[in-house]
């Protein structure tokens, strides 16, 4: 797809934080015109799950999916 995408993601612990995890979705319109969201990946973070830490596992998803390259400032 041709289009650019808007990054969805969410970061949730189980009880006592014991262990964080990322989700992470795309959702675009298609050459079709056609709104899609796309599911990329669920992430365990078993260390201390601060902002700094949760940037590497969201870059290695995107990565991971050859969306590194549509990413726009």
């Amino acid at each position: 797809c041709d289009s650019k995408f808007n990054l969805i993601h969410d970061v949730w612990t189980t009880k006592g934080n014991r262990f964080g995890f990322i989700g992470a979705s795309v959702s675009f319109i298609n050459n079709d015109w056609k709104f899609k969201v796309l599911h990329l990946g669920l992430k365990l973070v078993a260390w201390h799950h601060k902002g700094s830490l949760l940037a590497e596992p969201i870059v290695n998803i995107l990565n991971k999916h050859q969306l590194q390259n549509k990413i726009s400032i």
